[in-house]
Parts: C-alpha cells; sequence; structure tokens
C-alpha cells in the first residue's frame, strides 16, 4: 500500500513540516503492472527490462561533441567580453586625455 498523508496549509503562511516514514520497496510484479500496457488479453503486459553490462565502450570517455561545441561557444564568449572591455578602456582613454590639457574659456580670463 503506498504511503500517502492529508495535510492542511495555514493561510497565514506558516511552515508545515511532514515526516515521512521509512519506505519499503515495492514488490516486483507492482512495478510490471504500473509500467505495462493494456495487452491483447487486456491485461497489464509485462516490460522486460535488459541488464546492463559494463563493457569497454560504456566506460570509454563521456566527452561528445556537444560539449565540444560548449566549450568553443563558453571559449568565444568570453573572448568577446575580454574584447569589449579592451575597447572600452580604449575609448574612455581616447575621451578623456583631450580634456586634461585643455582650460575652460572661463578660466581663462
Amino acid at each position: 500500500m503506498p504511503w500517502s498523508q492529508t495535510v492542511e496549509v495555514p493561510a497565514n503562511g506558516t511552515t508545515t513540516t511532514v515526516i515521512v516514514p521509512p519506505l519499503l520497496p515495492a514488490p516486483p510484479e507492482s512495478v510490471a503492472k504500473t509500467a505495462g500496457t493494456p495487452g491483447a488479453e487486456g491485461g497489464a503486459s509485462s516490460v522486460a527490462v535488459p541488464q546492463r553490462t559494463n563493457s569497454a565502450s560504456d566506460q570509454g570517455s563521456s566527452w561528445n561533441g556537444k560539449k565540444t561545441a560548449a566549450v568553443i561557444l563558453g571559449g568565444v564568449g568570453v573572448a568577446a567580453g575580454v574584447f569589449s572591455v579592451v575597447k572600452i578602456v580604449d575609448y574612455r582613454d581616447r575621451w578623456t586625455a583631450p580634456t586634461a590639457f585643455v582650460t575652460p574659456l572661463a578660466e581663462s580670463r
């Protein structure tokens, strides 16, 4: 029998704690019934789950094309950020450099 508990949440927003007891593993036949689809006889058909074996190909590298593309795009993004910062600093230097040597007209009189 599955575990369940009804909880009423107060309207004032206080925290409600629910303690879940340790659960027992479900029997294999209940898993097959819930995972199955109705068969020709009208009952639940069992689903065969293949056993996983650790072959040499399974233990290989987990690196794939998606990770390579992510690393390349990440590098391009970092390079674009560094380039932007350099251009901003260069622009600010060009903007502020001429004003350091120019005296305002009001002070020259």
